[in-house]
């Protein structure tokens, strides 16, 4: 871990991770970091995880890099419970943050969140489907941070769409301070841009938007502003049924195993296990309650006939079942 000055971009700071077992460097603007923890400190006093989405580049270099230059982040309220899971509102800000920086020629490269749940700083299954359902480059980057002082930080480099379950490089002090007093290193001679972002580098950064795109933009975000509120007011109104709604759907290559989140049972439930049976072969899924207030979990099937069962497990009463076949007979 080193720090580094880009003479390009106003003398701005980076901390710079070398590749561990990657092939890609990542590096992070030094002035984000104060931002970021002031974010985990507010949500902290809730007891809530909190994210953002990370914007940046993919700069000219000897080896390729992966550049945090920015973030926005994805507003969450007390009543949201403490795991990080989104409701279809905050689904859709997180769509258009990706869409606004887009027009503005940003490149949308990763995720972060805090970590206030046990266990090790590790993407949990609501992460994984969360990012590749956002992210359909082959690279971005996702940065867990532990919502506790002192705050470590764990950063994961997704390459061919796929994230690593492990970090990328080792875990370290997520503190501005401890940044600053690294050694400063000149940064890699340029060499030539990644593939994937042909269209992408300082010169694009800095082009103005047109007006008319502008327009376009503005518009789309009311509309999208406004379907959101009907959307949360509509969720708060229904009721909550007793059933899962178990049901599978086909998308592709894959099967979309989905349940109501919303389900009473669910509020109180200790965790769950999926049964599927697919062919003469079978398999169990252990679902967490992140996992459960997801409502879906996308399946490779090796045959034409699969069976699914759903149990849920609560204190203080019978567990709940469903069944399911795909497809229907």
């Amino acid at each position: 871990m080193q720090r580094q000055t880009d003479q390009q971009d106003d003398a701005a700071y980076y901390i710079r991770w070398s590749p561990d077992s990657g092939p890609y460097a990542i590096e992070l603007k030094l002035d984000l970091v104060n931002r970021i923890v002031k974010e985990i400190s507010e949500a902290g006093v809730h007891g809530i995880e909190v994210g953002g989405v990370l914007f940046g580049t993919f700069p000219k270099a000897n080896i390729p890099v992966v550049r945090i230059e920015d973030i926005e982040m994805i507003p969450r309220r007390a009543e949201d419970g403490p795991v990080y899971m989104l409701d279809p509102v905050q689904h859709q800000r997180f769509a258009g943050a990706r869409w606004r920086a887009k027009n503005q020629n940003k490149v949308t490269i990763g995720f972060f969140r805090s970590h206030v749940r046990p266990g090790p700083l590790r993407p949990s299954l609501a992460d994984r489907s969360l990012l590749s359902g956002q992210f359909s480059q082959s690279v971005y980057v996702f940065l867990l941070i532990q919502a506790r002082e002192p705050r470590t930080a764990a950063l994961f480099v997704a390459t061919n769409g796929q994230l690593a379950d492990e970090p990328s490089v080792r875990e370290f002090r997520f503190d501005q301070a401890e940044f600053s007093s690294l050694p400063e290193i000149q940064p890699d001679a340029p060499q030539q841009e990644h593939p994937s972002k042909k269209s992408t580098g300082t010169r694009n950064r800095w082009l103005k938007p047109l007006a008319v795109p502008i327009l376009i933009a503005i518009f789309t975000v009311a509309i999208l502003w406004w379907i959101s509120r009907r959307t949360a007011f509509f969720e708060w109104i229904r009721p909550s049924p007793d059933q899962l709604q178990l049901e599978v759907r086909q998308s592709g290559d894959l099967l979309q195993i989905s349940w109501n989140h919303n389900a009473r049972e669910l509020n109180r439930a200790s965790g769950a296990t999926l049964v599927i049976g697919d062919g003469a072969s079978g398999q169990e899924i252990k679902l967490g309650p992140d996992e459960l207030k997801l409502g879906v979990v996308d399946y490779q099937p090796s045959s034409r006939q699969v069976h699914v069962a759903m149990k849920v497990n609560a204190p203080g009463s019978k567990p709940l079942t469903e069944s399911v076949e795909w497809p229907r007979k």
